[in-house]
């Protein structure tokens, strides 16, 4: 409810309350009037009236609070959805299978999960804008691993794992992804799948965050994982200016730690040699990563209980997109091929068709079934009279475009030796398989992205689409057409 109601309620229940006082002042006499009759009377009978006036003042106190009760925080829109549980992506793989969907890929998602179950390691991803110095900031963690960093930034291409036993002696495996501006300033899909596979989000910058950069950790924070930002290259402010960079960030982001890292660097010193004269040398500028090592252990210590089973509903989280993605892909194979199907026997009824007007009463019912079977298809119910509106909706557009389209299977005919004319009936035959073809796709993309079959909507897009790739549906069909003449003829 609205502060601005709530706080409008209250006052007219202070005024109610007034108002009652005021009354039971002027009624003071009758009151203990009252109270002497109350003595007199049976004590069940006092035990009811007490009842009923601790019930008036307890819904009252009730009413109170709930006007002005503490509400908890909503979601934000697009936070990381509830997760499925193991048994239940099991079911869903379990059904896939039977529909013959390719779930090998979510099988092996599913794999990696136990695996990294079994050896108890704790994964950290790191993320950040290249030339951030996400690489030099890991090998300054991991001084004997061979890591490549370049001052022209962009040298990480792909994940790269690397294993360190911290003091505390938890087994952390550091994952290393590529930097933001390689996917375009956004999360590269298979960075993004890697946090989700992560307990702990590694965020390292060397300046104030860009609208990308908060974006990024927006989408991070998706995952439900801890998250940690890494203001590096900590040696290039003064003290002053890093500490008022590092309290703007903490303040914006919240709950998310800031801490500053200096990954290492080098710096020109002058040398004095033994005879007084003097050369210039490159000093090395040892790395200063204690800060976030200790904001690392912290998260670990501190929710180690809880890092493993958000890390699980993460990866279930995403096996359950994976194969979602994977029944829209079967979904949209089966419809292209129902559509294919349909296209071809419209081919074939307009061959069929002997007598002026049958092939309208062929195409119609093929028109129907069509229809149903891609809706059976998405799971959407649809009623006849949408059918029979659409397909008339769609003879109109047809009609406004008969001759040209024609005249396009005339052309797609001459692709073939022998064949500048040919007989209008086939001609027919070659335009309906394009009608049915760009009919079918505009039904199937009307139930995948709507729900419903809208007929206005779906015949607009069959009207929009009707112009696209005419040529080449064309010399399809015309192939179609010609292939079943000559079954006939042999």
């Amino acid at each position: 409810m609205n502060r601005k109601i709530r706080v409008l309620i209250a006052i007219v229940l202070m005024l109610f309350a007034l108002l009652v006082v005021l009354l039971l002042t002027l009624s003071l006499g009758s009151l203990i009037e009252f109270w002497q009759q109350l003595e007199t009377l049976p004590v069940w009978v006092k035990a009811i009236y007490a009842g009923l006036v601790l019930l008036i003042f307890g819904l009252a106190i009730a009413l109170l609070w709930w006007l002005f009760r503490p509400v908890g925080k909503k979601a934000l829109p697009g936070s990381l959805p509830k997760a499925p549980d193991e048994a239940a992506i099991a079911r869903q793989l379990a059904e896939a299978r039977e529909q013959g969907i390719d779930t090998l890929h979510i099988e092996e998602e599913l794999g990696k999960l136990q695996r990294r179950r079994e050896a108890g390691e704790i994964h950290v991803a790191v993320f950040g804008e290249i030339s951030s110095g996400k690489s030099s900031l890991i090998k300054a963690i991991l001084p004997s691993e061979e890591i490549e960093t370049n001052v022209t930034g962009g040298t990480t291409r792909a994940l790269h794992e690397f294993r360190w036993t911290s003091p505390a002696g938890d087994t952390l495996v550091i994952v290393d992804m590529p930097g933001l501006n390689e996917a375009d300033g956004s999360l590269d899909p298979l960075a993004a799948e890697e946090a989700q596979r992560s307990h702990l989000v590694l965020f390292v910058t060397d300046a104030d965050l860009t609208r990308s950069q908060y974006e990024a950790i927006r989408m991070l924070r998706e995952h439900g994982k801890p998250v940690i930002v890494a203001l590096n290259k900590a040696d290039w402010y003064e003290k002053e200016a890093l500490e008022s960079l590092q309290a703007s960030l903490s303040n914006r982001l919240g709950e998310i730690p800031v801490v500053t890292v200096r990954s290492g660097s080098e710096e020109i010193v002058i040398r004095q040699l033994a005879d007084g004269s003097e050369e210039p040398a490159v000093r090395r500028v040892a790395p200063q990563v204690d800060e976030l090592l200790e904001a690392m252990q912290r998260v670990i210590d501190s929710r180690r209980d809880v890092l493993d089973s958000l890390r699980d509903a993460a990866v279930f989280v995403l096996a359950q997109r994976k194969l979602e993605d994977a029944m829209a892909e079967e979904r949209d194979r089966r419809a292209s091929q129902i559509v294919a199907d349909y296209s071809r026997k419209a081919v074939v009824g307009g061959l069929a068709a002997i007598s002026p007007g049958s092939d309208l009463l062929i195409q119609g019912f093929l028109g129907t079934r069509m229809v149903r079977e891609l809706s059976q298809l998405y799971n959407v119910p649809v009623r006849q009279a949408d059918t029979e509106l659409l397909l008339e909706l769609v003879q109109k557009h047809v009609g406004t475009t008969k001759t040209l389209m024609l005249a396009i299977a005339g052309n797609g005919l001459k692709a073939f030796p022998g064949m500048g004319t040919i007989a209008g009936g086939l001609l027919h035959a070659i335009a309906y398989g394009m009608i049915f073809n760009t009919l079918g796709k505009a039904v199937a993309q009307s139930l995948q992205t709507r729900g419903e079959l809208r007929p206005l909507v779906a015949s607009r897009l069959f009207k929009e689409q009707l112009g696209v790739n005419l040529e080449s549906s064309a010399r399809r069909y015309a192939k179609v057409a010609l292939e079943e003449l000559g079954k006939r003829d042999s």
